[in-house]
């Protein structure tokens, strides 16, 4: 549901929030904000699509990790706000199809606003207009970041869901497996096609809070790979979230980056090769404070973890190789 749009008119271009014009410009030439409250046409307009059907709103603005395990806090963080018939509202598709995987009833609303446009607007953690509580979820990695920090000078090194368990003052964890139609597995397996379906490898390259090993390290672990007769999946964007999760329950391993598709696949039943490299936050004993033997539901004889800070990760890499 896209609240902004913009019209070209000319060499002008005009950009709406819902109905209403909030700016005009000509590239290059000049910039002209009209005068009304942006804030208040952006609130006027979350109401207009869901102010007759909820009392209150939940603005997730975290990643994907942090929203999965969000999914297993959800009804006990409900029923602490005394939310009677709440929403979710966020800028990434994502969070819809996890609420798909785990079955949850609580509407969800996908807006295409720019993810800095909704915090400056609901910059407060919890607002009220016009009726709806707007309750803004506190995960993101800045707030983690200060809690990780006061865990640093106790000298404790608790793990990354206690810290998400005490900010959103959920003492425990309600978790459960993922639910994936028949449909969505069709569709996976008619995506992947050409790939030996019965004998594969399933790849994590890509990740967000940690730093990413290049291109010729991939390319190096999709050779041996071939060379001891695996075939290999590389995880894309093509892929949805469910699809990858049932294309991963039929592979033989999982070899990729820690991050949060590691987490959404960590309680598939096949061995886990996750790579810890330096992380973006610089925050120390990641493997001790990310790692996924200590995810609900999880099979932690699956679960192999590796550290690889040096710029030459030719051992690790080495290492994991060796069990296939």
């Amino acid at each position: 549901m896209n609240i902004f749009r913009k019209i070209k008119n000319g060499d002008k271009r005009i950009v709406y929030c819902g109905h209403v014009a909030i700016m005009e410009y000509c590239p290059k030439k000049y910039l002209k904000l009209f005068p009304e409250d942006e804030e208040k046409i952006l609130l006027d307009e979350i109401f207009r699509i869901i102010g007759k059907r909820h009392d209150s709103v939940i603005y997730l603005r975290a990643g994907l990790g942090e929203a999965y395990i969000f999914y297993f806090m959800l009804q006990d963080y409900i029923k602490k706000n005394k939310f009677k018939n709440p929403c979710i509202i966020c800028h990434r598709k994502f969070y819809n199809e996890l609420s798909q995987m785990f079955a949850s009833d609580i509407p969800f609303y996908h807006v295409d606003i720019p993810q800095n446009k909704l915090n400056q607007t609901l910059r407060k953690r919890n607002i009220k207009y016009r009726g709806i509580a707007f309750n803004v979820n506190p995960s993101t990695l800045p707030e983690i970041l200060v809690v990780w920090e006061n865990y640093r000078a106790k000298t404790e090194n608790r793990h990354y869901i206690d810290v998400l368990k005490e900010l959103n003052s959920i003492p425990t964890l309600t978790p459960k497996l993922p639910i994936i139609s028949e449909e969505t597995k069709q569709t996976a397996l008619n995506k992947v096609k050409d790939l030996n379906i019965n004998n594969f490898v399933f790849l994590i390259p890509e990740a967000n809070f940690f730093h990413l090993l290049n291109d010729a390290i991939w390319k190096n672990i999709k050779n041996n790979l071939k060379q001891k007769g695996y075939d290999v999946l590389v995880n894309t964007p093509e892929l949805t979230l469910s699809e990858a999760y049932y294309l991963a329950t039929l592979s033989k391993s999982i070899i990729g980056i820690r991050g949060g598709l590691s987490e959404v696949l960590s309680t598939v039943n096949v061995s886990k090769h996750i790579i810890y490299t330096r992380n973006k936050a610089r925050v120390l004993n990641s493997l001790q404070i990310f790692t996924l033997k200590e995810y609900p539901l999880v099979n932690k004889e699956t679960v192999f973890e590796y550290e690889c800070f040096n710029e030459d990760p030719t051992e690790v890499i080495n290492n994991i190789l060796s069990n296939f």
